[in-house]
């Protein structure tokens, strides 16, 4: 819920859900239940991914929505509708490119801005995604809950502590087949991955023993020049996905 939020919407949502309502029902009875619902923006979303939205008359402009398969986006007091056009886009892209649903979402807050964002400016930015038992410990289902609240680059800013959670909290999430991602820990089962992988391909020869040493980091350089990437010392999106049409020779 946004614009005039109406935070009860939540706790009544999950209810309702839960009690076999469809998003489309659980919209309707907010619609028909709340006085103030022409100032309201929100989107709900099932675990079957079933989608409704809605965006009030006296919501500040632009404002609107776009929604597509198992996502929603909405926005108020915006630039215009590129910015929900080109956040959906670039959210499908990411998705398409085989990126975790915390990166899907960086993608479409970053295209959002570039596209024009809020008339007001930036401030601050959040992030917040649910797995069961993900977590500190497996202790709750919150995978990542990050925030930005003051911030000349709030996006950007919490892009770059993302990256740093998620190298602490969530090391063995970073290195991602389909090329989404870097690798930021210094040792795991992700890096003994990349070198077995080199290792095949003729780049590697030294111990398969799980640690981005100088070893290791000569091996993805000697990769990268090889296969003419731009990307030197740090295995980024492009050398991972270099790695995998060497492993799948369909994408070459």
């Amino acid at each position: 819920s946004q614009a005039n939020a109406n935070v009860s919407f939540k706790p009544r949502a999950l209810e309702m859900l839960a009690e076999g309502a469809s998003p489309e029902e659980v919209r309707q009875h907010f619609v028909d239940t709340d006085s103030l619902i022409e100032s309201r923006q929100f989107a709900i979303i099932d675990a079957r991914c079933q989608v409704a939205n809605f965006t009030g008359s006296q919501n500040i402009p632009w404002a609107g929505m776009r929604s597509g398969d198992h996502y929603s986006v909405q926005g108020n007091i915006l630039t215009g509708p590129e910015v929900v056009d080109s956040m959906a886009a670039a959210f499908e892209r990411a998705e398409e490119m085989g990126k975790p649903l915390a990166e899907r979402l960086l993608d479409a807050l970053k295209a959002g801005q570039a596209a024009g964002g809020d008339r007001r400016g930036q401030q601050g930015a959040g992030l917040l995604v649910v797995q069961e038992g993900g977590g500190y410990g497996g202790g709750d289902d919150r995978y990542v809950d990050l925030r930005v609240e003051d911030h000349v680059a709030p996006i950007l800013e919490l892009e770059r502590v993302y990256r740093v959670f998620m190298g602490v909290f969530h090391p063995n999430d970073i290195y991602q087949p389909l090329g989404s991602r870097m690798i930021f820990p210094e040792r795991g089962p992700d890096i003994r991955e990349l070198q077995e992988r080199l290792a095949q391909l003729g780049f590697y020869s030294a111990e398969i023993n799980g640690r981005l040493d100088a070893e290791t980091l000569s091996a993805v350089e000697r990769f990268q020049a090889d296969r003419g990437l731009s990307e030197r010392g740090y295995v980024g999106r492009q050398t991972l996905q270099e790695l995998q049409r060497e492993e799948d020779p369909g994408q070459r």
